[in-house]
């Protein structure tokens, strides 16, 4: 029944809105970033050349919940007009609460990092149904078969880095909705993280450990830093002082992932921006969070002020 509630929750879908913008963060280390050959180009923000978009390509194979093989796969994304060596690298992972891939609500996030001088890839990962969903072991499962597949692509792409002209030893990852809460986890989960979690701990070892077993297993699966728009974690003491930086934009008033914690039957299940800017700020954690006033679950990706404000932040931790 708790799951049940949880799922309902998350399948809400609700049109965005305008909304005021407040910044709940300060004290944000400007700390350079230590890999100075890392080639961003500020400039190329409003440049006019065309985004190339590559075909949908793959990247490995993953068993599904429904007990047959799936192939995963990603889209690149990148300006025409680039001879840059060694250009940094954004993952985005799209929303759509587990059971679809919502592509077209990254469109504003993908195409601003692009032209602000990433190579973009938007990934895809494994996707569960309503009767999976329907309980704790299946929801939680889901997340994990996610976090796999996040792992998978971003050793993919280690392995992959010359054919793309990218620094992938260098990158980020983000998303909407489910795709934030798969970042935030890859990002700051460790083993003894999982081992204290109740949630979590027995379904990472059946599938597999942390590292999951899809793809090739050679290469690390760490990141510099987290896009957060509308995600969640499970548990915001996982995130430690040493770890990515994290930028995090919500919306106040998001009926679908909470910007606080989401409650159900008398136990906290997921905890919202707020929540983890408060363990951010508490470890000393540079991050910023930008909280939009009466804003939905798509305020973060539908604020213009938002953006603006969020990708200055990403290029002050990259340069």
């Amino acid at each position: 029944m708790l799951m049940r509630a949880l799922f309902f929750v998350l399948s809400i879908f609700l049109f965005g809105c305008e909304a005021d913008v407040s910044d709940k963060t300060d004290d944000i280390d400007e700390n350079e970033n230590e890999d100075e050959d890392l080639d961003v180009d500020e400039e190329a923000f409003n440049t006019e050349s065309e985004i190339i978009e590559s075909e949908r390509l793959p990247f490995a194979e993953a068993p599904h919940v429904d007990e047959y093989t799936i192939g995963l796969f990603y889209r690149s994304y990148q300006l025409e007009e680039d001879d840059r060596d060694k250009r940094p690298v954004a993952i985005l992972l799209p929303g759509g609460g587990f059971t679809n891939l919502q592509f077209d609500d990254l469109r504003g996030w993908r195409d601003a990092l692009v032209r602000a001088g990433f190579v973009v890839f938007v990934q895809e990962y494994r996707l569960s149904s309503f009767i999976h969903l329907n309980s704790i072991e299946g929801y939680v499962g889901a997340i994990v078969d996610a976090i796999h597949d996040h792992k998978a692509f971003i050793r993919y792409l280690r392995a992959h880095e010359d054919d793309y002209d990218i620094d992938a030893s260098s990158l980020i990852t983000g998303g909407h909705s489910a795709g934030a809460i798969t970042a935030l986890h890859n990002a700051y989960l460790d083993p003894a993280d999982v081992q204290a979690s109740f949630f979590l701990n027995n379904v990472v070892e059946a599938k597999g450990g942390l590292e999951g077993e899809i793809g090739g297993l050679e290469g690390a699966t760490s990141v510099d830093g987290v896009i957060n728009l509308a995600g969640a974690i499970n548990d915001p003491t996982t995130i430690d002082a040493d770890e990515p930086w994290l930028l995090s934009i919500h919306g106040l008033a998001d009926p679908i992932v909470q910007h606080d914690e989401l409650v159900l039957g008398g136990v906290p299940v997921l905890y919202g921006s707020t929540q983890i800017a408060e363990r951010a700020d508490a470890v000393n954690l540079t991050h910023l969070y930008i909280d939009v006033d009466d804003g939905d679950h798509w305020a973060p990706i539908t604020c213009e002020m938002c953006q603006e404000r969020g990708l200055d932040f990403v290029l002050s931790q990259i340069n």
